[in-house]
């Protein structure tokens, strides 16, 4: 009778461990699918923002990017500190998607209202009328 209680704490000390290296694999998997969409995001970004059609997919470029940053700043993504530069691209990305969203908003007001915003220098946003010899400008809140 002792030798088949042994055999059995074995089998379940095993299965244990099993269990233990199962979960542990799992994580990896899972840790390695999200360092995946955090370093194909830059390059899936550059493809949508200029295909080969000569249109501008911002929408989905800036969904791209929005799960790849929402990604790297998950609990455990965050603490990789290889990451830095790819980070660094995700952020110029991002800026170039914020400008691409003020350019188009740009076009679509100066086509339909006949209006055009400015960026002076001094960073704030200003509305400027070009109807001729109307030179007005007043701040947009922001």
């Amino acid at each position: 009778v002792e030798p088949s209680k042994s055999r059995g704490v074995g089998e379940g000390t095993g299965l244990r461990e099993l269990w233990l290296k199962k979960l542990e694999c799992e994580a990896v998997l899972g840790l390695i699918g999200k360092l995946e969409i955090i370093r194909e995001a830059p390059s899936g970004f550059d493809t949508l923002v200029r295909p080969r059609s000569g249109e501008c997919r911002i929408v989905a470029a800036v969904v791209l990017l929005s799960e790849a940053i929402n990604t790297m700043f998950s609990d455990d993504v965050a603490q990789v500190q290889a990451l830095t530069k790819v980070m660094d691209q995700l952020m110029t990305r991002k800026q170039k998607a914020e400008e691409i969203v003020w350019d188009t908003i740009n076009e679509v007001v100066y086509l339909r209202t006949g209006k055009i915003l400015s960026y002076p220098s001094d960073g704030s946003r200003r509305e400027i009328l070009s109807a001729p010899g109307a030179m007005n400008s007043k701040k947009i809140p922001e």
